[in-house]
């Protein structure tokens, strides 16, 4: 979702100045056929149209697969398109300011299910440990026979026993497989827990490195962005700004605006890898 969520906002984008683009394309090869500007100006703004299909392309491209894996997990209908808004394309801050990273861990030994399958697994191993101790003693079978003239004694009452052999191997050789599958299980969950503590601490630093980046961009700074490149706009189309200095504006606009939702992306990412790492939703 987030991946979706994140193409489809770079497509808005891109395709706001491809829009922009081919305005100024239009009338600036209306100039070039009267002889009012180069015609070079207008193939500058032609390669840089197409620089804006090109991208626009590979982003659609990435967001029909993203819809296909999407459409595929969530069972809605294959002619469906999903389009997802900007509601929560970022975490609430407020989530990730009251986190307690022991908290954390303690919550991950508790919830995740390979924790509770390494658990289970050594109960399991210590319950066949005193399977196989109960299994030293032989087991010994009474039986009694009657049988009224069916033999050569008219009545024929027979008594019998019988025990498991050998007698002196009192199944070690089980109890010992037992304790080694104890002490492997055992290892087993050690280090299962370490694993998922590892994996804890990891995800909850990599939040925090996001939360600090995506915190360091102003609220404004956006809108200041779109502000800006207006102005740009209107500029260039009056002739008071020059194709280079507007070009260059528009590639740094492209570069700021991607850093931003990139910098929303890999919150929201790291925010839910957090989740998963702990077993629960915070």
């Amino acid at each position: 979702l987030t991946d979706l969520q994140y193409v489809q906002q770079k497509q808005t984008v891109y395709k706001e100045q491809l829009s922009s683009m081919q305005k100024l394309l239009k009338a600036y090869g209306s100039q070039a056929k009267q002889g009012n500007i180069s015609r070079s100006e207008c193939i500058r703004l032609k390669a840089s149209e197409l620089d804006f299909l090109k991208e626009i392309s590979d982003l659609q491209k990435e967001n029909n697969q993203l819809q296909k894996e999407l459409k595929t997990l969530m069972n809605v209908p294959s002619a469906s398109y999903l389009k997802i808004n900007d509601v929560k394309f970022t975490p609430e801050l407020e989530k990730l300011s009251n986190i307690n990273l022991s908290d954390l861990m303690t919550s991950a030994l508790e919830n995740r299910p390979d924790v509770k399958v390494s658990i289970l697994e050594e109960k399991y191993n210590e319950r066949k440990y005193k399977y196989e101790l109960a299994q030293r003693t032989p087991d010994v079978t009474f039986g009694i026979n009657y049988d009224r003239g069916g033999n050569i004694m008219n009545n024929f009452v027979g008594i019998g026993f019988s025990m498991d052999l050998p007698f002196f191997d009192r199944n070690q050789g089980n109890i010992k497989v037992a304790k080694f599958d104890i002490d492997k299980s055992k290892f087993a969950r050690e280090e299962k827990n370490n694993e998922a503590q590892n994996e804890v601490i990891k995800a909850y630093e990599d939040v925090l490195i996001a939360q600090k980046l995506y915190e360091q961009i102003s609220e404004n700074y956006e809108a200041e962005l779109d502000t800006l490149l207006e102005s740009y706009f209107k500029n260039f189309a009056q002739r008071n700004t020059n194709m280079l200095e507007y070009l260059d504006f528009v590639e740094a606009y492209l570069q700021n605006k991607t850093i931003i939702l990139d910098s929303k992306k890999e919150l929201n990412e790291h925010f839910e890898e957090l989740q998963y790492v702990i077993g629960k939703e915070l």
